[in-house]
C-alpha cells in the first residue's frame, strides 16, 4: 500500500509540473498582448527628418515646451533660446536636443497634463515658421520634418 501511494505521489508531482510548464507561458503571453512597444500612454514620440541642408548644414537645437495659444503666440526667438541656456532649465520645457543635418531622430517626452506642446527649432537665420503648435488632445506619435530653416508637421510616410 505504501509503495502504491508513494507512485501516486510522483505522478501527481509530475503532471502539475507539466501543466505549470504550459500554463506559464501562456499566462506570460496573454499579459503582454495588451501592451504598446512602441509607446507608452503617458509618452508622445516625435520621428523627426532633418534634411541635410538645414541651418546652412550645421546642427540646430529642437525644443519642446508646455504652451498655451496665447504664450505661444507671443513666444520670441530669444526668449526660447534664452530657456534652454538657463541653469535651471525652465520649468515649461519637456526636452531639447541637438539635430544634426541629414539625420533622423526619435525623442519621447512625457505628455503633458491637459497642455498644448510648443514645437521650436532655434536656426542661425529662422524662417517663417520655426515653430510649431501642437494642439490638445495629442496624439501619441507625431512625423516633424526640418528643411532648410523651417520647421512643418508631415503625415506618415512610406519610409516612418
Amino acid at each position: 500500500m505504501l509503495k502504491f501511494q508513494k507512485t501516486a505521489f510522483l505522478e501527481r508531482c509530475a503532471s502539475c509540473s507539466l501543466m505549470l510548464l504550459f500554463l506559464l507561458p501562456l499566462i506570460g503571453g496573454l499579459y503582454g498582448c495588451g501592451k504598446s512597444s512602441a509607446v507608452k500612454n503617458d509618452q508622445i514620440l516625435f520621428n523627426i527628418a532633418a534634411d541635410s541642408r538645414i541651418n546652412d548644414e550645421r546642427p540646430v537645437y529642437i525644443v519642446f515646451r508646455k504652451v498655451n495659444r496665447t504664450i505661444f503666440q507671443i513666444d520670441d526667438y530669444d526668449c526660447i533660446s534664452d530657456m534652454v541656456y538657463a541653469n535651471p532649465p525652465n520649468e515649461t520645457l519637456l526636452a531639447w536636443q541637438m539635430l544634426m543635418p541629414g539625420k533622423k531622430e526619435k525623442i519621447k517626452i512625457t505628455k503633458p497634463d491637459k497642455s498644448d506642446i510648443g514645437v521650436y527649432v532655434l536656426f542661425i537665420n529662422p524662417g517663417q515658421n520655426w515653430k510649431l503648435m501642437l494642439e490638445a488632445p495629442l496624439k501619441p506619435e507625431y512625423q516633424l520634418k526640418v528643411k532648410n530653416n523651417e520647421l512643418e508637421e508631415s503625415t506618415k510616410g512610406f519610409l516612418w
